[in-house]
């Protein structure tokens, strides 16, 4: 039989020995560059941090190359590095704690913004504006002068299938939707899987305009109706790719736009723009734009007022049709709160339309 007091020892030994298994560990967010990694690993060991380089198979990235430093006993000590190596790197650091065999992430480091400094006598020789020259990559990216809105109004029909997700009431409210447009013709067919809503089917012809809604037909002013569906189609939920070319030469924000750097966003390398307001309660709002360098189209777009801050994010982006470039996916918040997101199954034009989608929608059989 086993005394009490070996028993307590055992267990206080064995608590001892898993306190000594846990340690601390460093990464960086991966990158296809591995002279990036290469450089930022010289400078962390000129400061003093035991760092390496490794190459690792990342899910949805491929091969790519990592900056990892090992062996800290102290998340403390950890957590110094971690931001001296997300300063020195430009690349966000995670803070890892293993335990035995295990490993989880405790918090993750900011990568510092990379500044970029034009080489010396370039833009005297050649005067071009890195501002402008990034800005009429993102356009030509984008479609270019006759692509965007332009190319999709010389569509005679425009087919536009989406998932939409809206917070109502603390509730979300998720709903396939179907935009059809031919002319001056429009139908819209909203069928909701989940949330506080009712599904419907609009549809504009000429000057008469209809909703069905719970079973029953209700007239609508075509106008008013016009305006409320614009808001479904491609024009309104992907307004800002689509119109781009003009802001930049119209929009007060997007003139004054100034180049700020590099930096990593969603784990991509960007070249980051951005304009202050011009002062407080000023109509004009701040501006901060994410361009990946990799194919010059817009990551993230956030925009400041006094309002608050309202961040549009942008991926897997598409040439739907030639000069029509849009992101498939798209999410809004306004200071963290999701206002909106957006799921493009498809955009057809010019679409293929029966010539029956816009008979006024009649009530089921009963």
């Amino acid at each position: 039989m086993i005394s009490p007091l070996l028993l307590l020892l055992r267990v206080s030994l064995s608590a001892f020995a898993a306190e000594e298994d846990v340690s601390f560990y460093l990464e960086t967010a991966p990158s296809k560059e591995k002279s990036e990694l290469t450089e930022a690993d010289a400078l962390a060991r000129s400061s003093q941090l035991n760092t390496r380089v490794v190459r690792r198979f990342v899910g949805g990235q491929g091969w790519c190359y990592l900056l990892i430093a090992e062996g800290y006993e102290s998340e403390v000590t950890a957590g110094v590095d971690a931001a001296k190596l997300a300063n020195l790197s430009h690349l966000d650091v995670t803070l890892y704690r293993q335990e035995g065999k295990s490993a989880v992430s405790v918090r993750t480091a900011p990568g510092s913004p990379r500044i970029l400094e034009p080489k010396p006598g370039v833009a005297a020789q050649t005067g071009d504006d890195p501002v402008k020259k990034i800005l009429d990559d993102v356009s030509e990216a984008l479609g270019g002068a006759d692509g965007g809105v332009i190319a999709l109004h010389k569509s005679p029909s425009v087919q536009f299938e989406y998932v939409r997700e809206v917070p109502h009431q603390g509730q979300p409210i998720v709903a396939e939707h179907v935009y059809l447009r031919d002319g001056a013709r429009v139908r819209l067919d909203v069928v909701v899987k989940g949330g506080p809503a009712s599904s419907s089917t609009t549809v504009i012809d000429g000057a008469v305009a209809s909703v069905l809604i719970d079973g029953k037909v209700s007239p609508r002013d075509a106008e008013r109706t016009r305006e409320v569906m614009a808001e479904y189609a491609p024009e309104g939920l992907l307004s800002y790719p689509l119109r781009f070319v003009s802001l930049v030469d119209g929009d007060p924000s997007h003139v004054a736009l100034q180049l700020v750097g590099e930096e990593r966003v969603g784990g991509e390398p960007c070249v980051i723009l951005e304009s202050k307001p011009e002062g407080e309660g000023s109509a004009v709002p701040g501006l901060r734009l994410a361009v990946s360098s990799k194919d010059w189209r817009p990551r993230q777009v956030i925009f400041t007022t006094s309002a608050g801050v309202l961040l549009y994010e942008y991926s897997d982006w598409s040439e739907v049709s030639p000069g029509v470039v849009v992101p498939m996916r798209v999410e809004v918040t306004r200071e963290g709160t999701l206002v909106e997101r957006l799921e493009v199954r498809s955009m057809t034009l010019p679409a293929t339309i029966a010539p029956d989608a816009f008979t006024l929608p009649a009530p089921p059989a009963k």
